[in-house]
């Protein structure tokens, strides 16, 4: 399938990361609020440099073998 890389999904996971923060962060106070997995957050912010570890680190794990 030509054009089926990740590039053109990544639009699509952003979309639902802000979806799954404001679902998480609606209706709490904001003491609550601010207690979202910092995990969650980075993985929102920095999803293509993440992708890019994700590689880098699966592409030394193949050369290791």
């Amino acid at each position: 399938m030509r054009g089926a890389g990740v590039g053109h999904l990544s639009g699509l996971v952003n979309i639902q990361m802000i979806y799954y923060i404001l679902m998480r962060t609606l209706n709490q106070p904001y003491s609550e609020i601010k207690n979202i997995p910092l995990n969650d957050a980075l993985f929102f912010i920095n999803y293509e440099n993440a992708i890019q570890d994700y590689i880098q680190q699966e592409m030394k794990k193949k050369g290791k073998r």
